[in-house]
């Protein structure tokens, strides 16, 4: 046999020992997305709401944590957004269960807030 059919049977067979990690599951994946969105869109709708009922002197803001301009309360709460997005990464990177429990419960106060400036 010569020397190059004897090193390629070689290279092969050391090819077929190496095991081959399987491809993990992304992290961010569609579902993580599509909380996170949930979670973007909440945060929007209660402030957009909020800040229309504040225009229109049907409401006010009752939390005092809340700056009094649109700029500045987009800016805290897509801070908020983004923390809790991070946070449900994480938890989801290291396979506990209930990920999504944080942005969910973002939705859940901002859907309160949100359907609070409706009323007025």
């Amino acid at each position: 046999m010569p020397f190059q059919v004897k090193f390629l049977a070689v290279v092969f067979l050391l090819a077929l020992a190496i095991p081959v990690r399987a491809q993990e599951e992304r992290v961010a994946n569609a579902q993580f997305w599509t909380v996170t969105a949930i979670s973007a869109a909440a945060t929007i709708a209660d402030v957009e709401l909020s800040f229309s009922c504040i225009r229109r002197r049907t409401c006010r803001e009752v939390n005092p944590l809340i700056p009094d301009s649109r700029p500045k309360a987009y800016a805290m709460q897509a801070g908020f957004t983004a923390g809790y997005a991070v946070i449900g990464y994480f938890m989801k990177k290291n396979g506990i269960g209930i990920w999504w429990l944080p942005q969910l419960s973002l939705v859940g106060v901002h859907g309160v807030g949100a359907g609070l400036a409706l009323r007025f």
